[in-house]
């Protein structure tokens, strides 16, 4: 048996030992910290091939392009709310459709082009919805945009050494379930460094000609953790 001098003394050595590796894993946070190149926020009109590409993706037949009309009322009617007046907030039209993507590409005082255009994204995407798409002629319409493009900072901090260890284990079980699911892992270089994505290519005699591939972008923290079910 261990004396208990003994065990003191390892106990203190592992304490210190654990002390050493959060500092030198805090010094690694900072230093990669620093390294974050921060985005740069700039004001840029949207080109006709933007509202062309955008047009053409509201009118895919297998993936379309879409925004639920159910989701912009619900912030219209917060956004009522928060205002007080006690007036029923307005409902979902081809009008929140076009201030969206107009205030999306920046682009004040619409030309005839862009407004053609802009009036085809909404047309297309009211239709889909099941709403009344614009009378012919309409004009640019002054609407709140329901949704918009905008930033805010992203919160990191530091976790400790044990917290890092469950995560990485979870990543890890995570993992081996996607690739039993038939997908694997790749990786490509960027700006900010390497960034992983996960593929999954039908197998042979299965794929579907007309279908295009589907893309899931999941939020910053865990990845895709919490939509392995989702994603199967």
């Amino acid at each position: 048996m261990m004396r208990p001098q003994r065990k003191r003394r390892l106990a203190a050595r592992l304490f210190l030992a654990y002390v050493f590796l959060e500092i030198v894993s805090y010094l690694r946070y900072r230093r990669r910290l620093a390294r974050l190149r921060q985005p740069r926020l700039a004001y840029r009109r949207g080109s006709l091939d933007d509202l062309r590409l955008v047009l053409r993706q509201v009118k895919q037949a297998s993936c379309p392009l879409t925004v639920s009309a159910a989701s912009m009322q619900i912030y219209l009617d917060e956004r009522e709310r928060e205002s007080g007046s006690g007036q029923p907030a307005p409902k979902v039209s081809w009008r929140h459709y076009y201030a969206s993507m107009q205030h999306a590409f920046c682009i004040e005082g619409p030309s005839p082009e862009e407004h053609s255009l802009l009036l085809q994204i909404a047309k297309a995407s009211a239709l889909r919805q099941g709403l009344p798409p614009p009378p012919a002629g309409a004009a640019p319409p002054s609407a709140p945009p329901p949704v918009a493009f905008g930033s805010a900072p992203v919160s990191v901090f530091h976790k400790p050494l044990p917290v890092e260890v469950a995560l990485s284990a979870v990543r890890g079980a995570a993992e081996a379930v996607f690739r039993l699911l038939g997908f694997s892992g790749r990786w490509v270089e960027t700006p900010e460094g390497r960034m992983r994505y996960w593929v999954s290519e039908p197998r042979e005699g299965e794929a579907e000609p007309g279908l295009l591939p589907a893309v899931f972008l999941h939020g910053v923290g865990m990845g895709f953790v919490p939509y392995i079910l989702f994603l199967h």
